[in-house]
């Protein structure tokens, strides 16, 4: 049928939103679709990417691909591809993504990646559909792709504006109520009319009851969730919160699947359960309240700052001194220390106040722990024991700086260096405590480590592999069993497949070759030498129908001779070679004919190629026929 959708299988779609966190070009698009389909893909691919059509500074952590198939017989098609929470940017130690995961989703208090997302779909589309170099004769349909935090984005942007034929998400970290009430102002309208919220009061939202609220939502947005779908392991740690966090909605169309099919692995589901929703109520209006707005206006620097006092833009700066910097940079060293000391003096004792405020609840939560068989005893006096020296550790950051600030200007400057080595001693322990707590809690961390795999995409792709008689390398490559003379053997097909797609884009780039040199050899030889034999035929035939124009050529004459001396006929003999066969045409065209002998001979071979590959798939259809 015409137009239906490209990426149509979840391993295709899954694969193709793995690249996102690599690299997606056309080639590995190629060679994905042709691995999980056995078919050629549509004729023309074009890929977009963010960064080459949004501003770094209006992406606010964003980044996202934008596919688009073409091909006039019956495809118009972009697929949307939202990237998901990235640890650390590139080149930068800042958590952007997760905490605006923190701050957008669980808070509720940003939207700058999702205006990001809609912004980067809408100049793509411009962009596509202003093509003067095209005329679309079918309509563009427009899907959406997200894993973890694009997962979100995209399942907002559906339920908001409704741009996409059907969204599809991978473990998404599900939109809250919080979120669409800063987002969507015709849902804050009514939700305000509905529970009588003081729209001009940040926090209002967090006092009503979260329960009631999840069934007001989902029932608002049920009809534009309908083209939502999801797919979401059982292991998976975002779906374990998303289930017992207050906040999170359901919306859509939910496949969950076991993450780990041969294996027993638990979700991390009864642990999330045993956090008290009054600490969870309590972090949000803490967040919202005080940090929100720092957030909002400076982004990760802006937060940090706002939540410690700590520089970032001068952080950077500090981690790239070495010993003789100190000395180059210190009266600006002195001075932008002093500033960032007495911010960390004047902020760091209220998040030591809430920190130790959450203290309170630590051990109901570890005891809770135990109770689950997720720690032993001595586990639990080790965490505690860890926690009680990062309060410590925070609390010696704070002395440092306020002793820093009580010396005098001169001795400041001798004791800079020495102070700033104490902070990053600080932060070393700091690191060297959560260290110790990951190591030594080795059943929570191995359920935990599950549940962080079992969140990724490489996870996924394997358990819908096995769900269809298929297996991927850590490389990712596609790995088919085999029964050749009665021994099991393993196919790559995506090597074989990689041979194919690069030998055929060898291919077109040896046809593109060989067309320009004929067209080369036809402009500069053959049409040139017509050209040349015209031009002096045109030429011949002006002396001879004109003599007297020609009358200098015969020299020199006095004015008296010239009057007896006239040029009245000129005869020309015409006869012009031809271009000498052996010795002109033949080389080329021999050149030629080698060169087009060697391009049907290779695509012969890829042919041969892909249709092993088709013939895999065949009788792995057969197979899977006869077991089902």
């Amino acid at each position: 049928m015409e137009n239906e959708e490209v990426l149509d299988t979840k391993l295709l779609r899954n694969r193709i939103m793995e690249l996102e966190y690599d690299e997606i070009t056309k080639d590995r698009v190629k060679e994905i679709f042709i691995e999980e389909t056995g078919k050629e893909p549509p004729s023309t691919i074009n890929i977009y990417k963010s960064a080459d059509i949004i501003d770094e500074s209006e992406a606010n952590g964003f980044k996202g691909t934008i596919i688009h198939f073409y091909d006039e017989i019956g495809i118009n098609q972009t697929y949307t591809i939202t990237r998901g929470s990235e640890l650390t940017e590139d080149n930068s130690w800042r958590s952007e993504d997760w905490l605006y995961n923190i701050m957008g989703i669980f808070v509720g208090r940003n939207s700058n990646q999702y205006i990001a997302a809609i912004n980067f779909d809408e100049k793509v589309t411009e962009l596509i559909l202003n093509k003067k170099e095209v005329s679309y004769n079918i309509d563009l349909k427009k899907f959406g792709l997200g894993h973890s935090l694009g997962g979100n984005l995209n399942t907002l942007i559906q339920l908001t504006t409704e741009r996409y034929d059907s969204t599809y998400t991978t473990n998404p970290a599900p939109p809250t109520f919080y979120q669409l009430y800063s987002i969507d102002d015709d849902f804050a309208e009514e939700l305000n009319e509905k529970f009588s919220i003081n729209p001009f009061d940040l926090t209002a939202i967090y006092d009503i009851d979260p329960k009631s609220l999840k069934e007001f939502t989902e029932d608002y947005y049920k009809d534009s969730g309908k083209n939502i779908h999801h797919t979401i392991t059982e292991q998976d740690f975002l779906h374990a919160v998303a289930s017992n966090v207050r906040g999170f909605i359901n919306v859509g169309e939910t496949t969950k699947i076991d993450a780990f099919p041969n294996k027993e692995v638990e979700s991390i589901n009864k642990l999330i359960a045993a956090l008290p929703d009054e600490v969870v109520r309590d972090i949000q209006v803490y967040l919202a309240k005080n940090y929100s707005g720092a957030y909002n206006e400076g982004g990760f620097d802006g937060f940090i700052q706002e939540l410690t006092g700590i520089d970032g833009a001068f952080i950077d700066d500090l981690i790239e001194y070495e010993g003789w910097d100190y000395v180059q940079n210190l009266p600006g060293l002195v001075s932008d220390f002093s500033a960032m000391a007495r911010d960390i003096r004047d902020k760091l004792p209220q998040v030591i106040n809430y920190v130790q405020m959450l203290y309170t609840q630590l051990p109901g939560i570890l005891d809770t722990l135990h109770d689950l068989n997720y720690i032993t005893i001595e586990e639990k006096n080790l965490i505690t024991t860890e926690l009680e020296g990062l309060e410590q550790d925070l609390l010696s950051i704070f002395d440092t700086a306020d002793a820093f600030l009580s010396l005098p200007t001169a001795v400041q400057i001798f004791q800079i260096r020495s102070v700033i080595t104490d902070i990053k001693g600080d932060f070393s322990s700091s690191r060297s405590r959560i260290d110790v707590i990951l190591g030594e809690t080795s059943e929570l961390q191995s359920i935990f480590n599950s549940a962080v795999d079992a969140h990724g995409l490489g996870s996924v792709i394997g358990a819908l592999g096995i769900m269809e008689n298929k297996r991927y390398t850590a490389g990712g490559d596609l790995i088919f069993s085999a029964i050749v003379d009665g021994e099991e053997i393993d196919v790559n097909v995506s090597s074989a497949t990689r041979i194919y797609t690069k030998g055929m884009s060898l291919i077109e780039e040896k046809q593109t070759l060989l067309n320009q040199l004929k067209q080369h050899y036809e402009m500069e030889y053959l049409q040139d030498f017509e050209l040349r034999k015209k031009n002096l035929m045109e030429q011949i035939d002006d002396m001879e129908s004109r003599p007297y124009a020609y009358q200098h050529l015969l020299g020199n004459f006095t004015y008296d001779t010239k009057q007896f001396y006239h040029l009245r006929k000129i005869y020309v003999h015409d006869y012009i070679e031809p271009l000498p066969n052996n010795g002109f045409r033949a080389p080329f065209e021999n050149m030629f004919t080698y060169m087009e002998s060697d391009i049907e001979k290779t695509t012969a071979t890829l042919t041969a190629i892909r249709n092993t590959i088709e013939q895999l798939f065949e009788e792995e259809k057969e197979i899977a026929n006869t077991i089902f």
